[in-house]
């Protein structure tokens, strides 16, 4: 095993600017931010908005909007049913007040599309669908996740999961890599300051 003095190291690497503690933590935040950005986010393109539709025997019962950058492939954006949406355009029509109001189960020719414009970007049909909403005063319904990878599997997009786990594998990632950084960034600060005390105490003994 080989071992070294870091002080020393950093000696030999000759003048340098000797930046202040706080501007040096500074930095690194900095660098932390931009490295959790890269790893966890992908490139950033034009936004785009989306329309969900949820359409009973060819008629739709439900219709939002949701928005990205425009990166996300089908397989993913399938998953923004199971957020709320930015807004809802058409909220179902609820026939028996009496039952939840939570929750409602459609039975019948189902088809939820998610579009950009005329462009349909996934599809998916089922015989039976549930949606349902935080609050009896919300009309923020949405397609809960076990609805939706149900839908998926019965439709073929086994990569709705995947990309689930892709997701959180970057997470993961990005705070690993702000941990690292973290950690090299205290140790750099601890150098610069060990020989920031050298050089003066070298200085005091030749004055």
């Amino acid at each position: 095993m080989i071992y070294f003095n870091a002080t020393d190291l950093a000696l030999k690497l000759g003048p340098f600017p000797m930046l202040s503690y706080g501007k040096m933590l500074r930095s690194f935040a900095a660098v932390a931010v931009v490295a959790l950005s890269a790893v966890a986010a992908p490139p950033v393109l034009a936004a785009r908005l989306l329309t969900a539709t949820v359409a009973v025997n060819g008629e739709t019962v439900l219709e939002s909007a949701y928005d990205d950058d425009g990166h996300p492939a089908a397989a993913e954006v399938w998953t923004y049913l199971a957020q709320q949406p930015l807004f809802v355009e058409r909220a179902p029509v609820r026939v028996n007040k009496s039952s939840d109001e939570l929750r409602i189960n459609y039975k019948g020719a189902i088809t939820i599309r998610i579009q950009q414009s005329d462009r349909t970007i996934v599809e998916a049909k089922s015989d039976r669908v549930t949606i349902v909403r935080a609050s009896d005063t919300s009309d923020q319904w949405h397609v809960p996740v076990e609805e939706l990878d149900r839908i998926a599997a019965e439709n073929g997009l086994q990569q709705i999961k995947v990309m689930r786990e892709e997701r959180q594998g970057r997470l993961k990632l990005a705070a690993g890599a702000i941990m690292a950084i973290v950690v090299a960034g205290g140790v750099w600060a601890c150098v610069m300051m060990l020989v920031r005390r050298r050089r003066a105490a070298g200085k005091s003994v030749s004055d």
